[in-house]
């Protein structure tokens, strides 16, 4: 499970694969991304974007919200975005933790 705190991002990268330990050569080629916390937990950016030139200019974003599940294979450059609170405080409740939860599960 990763944890990303307000204004905390994780920048432009491939994802790596995983090596079967067992020696028979398979490797993962899939990442599954399961987001734990999204924009109805007051959460503002966040979004895992993904860059489909080499300049980094043409972006396809995936939006934050809570519950929704992301494929996509390792051949594809991408990052997150940084989080921040909503300053709108019908956005949220006072007592909810608002930072970035997401689960990752390789395939």
């Amino acid at each position: 499970m990763y944890k990303y705190t307000p204004n905390q991002h994780f920048g432009p990268h491939y994802d790596d694969a995983v090596v079967d330990p067992s020696g028979n050569g398979s490797r993962s080629e899939w990442t599954l991304l399961i987001y734990l916390t999204g924009i109805e937990d007051g959460v503002k950016g966040g979004e895992t974007v993904f860059y489909l030139d080499s300049k980094m200019k043409k972006q396809v974003k995936a939006p934050l919200n809570r519950g929704t599940a992301l494929l996509h294979r390792y051949e594809y450059f991408r990052s997150s975005q940084p989080s921040r609170l909503s300053t709108n405080p019908s956005d949220m409740e006072t007592d909810t933790d608002t930072s970035v939860y997401s689960m990752r599960a390789h395939g």
